[in-house]
């Protein structure tokens, strides 16, 4: 896979297209199934994968419940000049429901 190649499923996430028939779009309803299954009264650990990170962060930005640890793996938030200009809420700031946030790194992973 080419490198640049990689950014293609963040891209088409944070376009916010493809609404449908009741006009929420794809990012919103892939947030809206996470939120789904996360009980607000308990606390939760969420561990995500490359593009899922952008999902579970821009969920958790929203989420009501307390997330102790928030485990990004391979994560592409941290592209400054792809995704993280792209993140909603602005200004992009770690979720307030996120005690602590983990970040692992692959060498072939895209630099910062």
């Amino acid at each position: 896979m080419e490198r640049l190649d990689i950014l293609s499923q963040p891209g088409r996430c944070l376009r916010r297209a493809r609404p449908d028939a009741s006009g929420r779009t794809l990012d919103q309803r892939v947030r809206d199934r996470l939120l789904a299954r996360l009980d607000p009264s308990r606390p939760i650990v969420v561990a995500a994968l490359a593009v899922g990170t952008v999902v579970a962060f821009e969920a958790l930005s929203g989420c009501l419940g307390a997330t102790p640890l928030f485990v990004a793996l391979s994560s592409p938030i941290a592209t400054y000049a792809v995704v993280w200009p792209l993140l909603r809420p602005r200004p992009s700031a770690v979720p307030e429901s996120v005690g602590a946030w983990a970040g692992f790194r692959d060498s072939d992973d895209l630099d910062e």
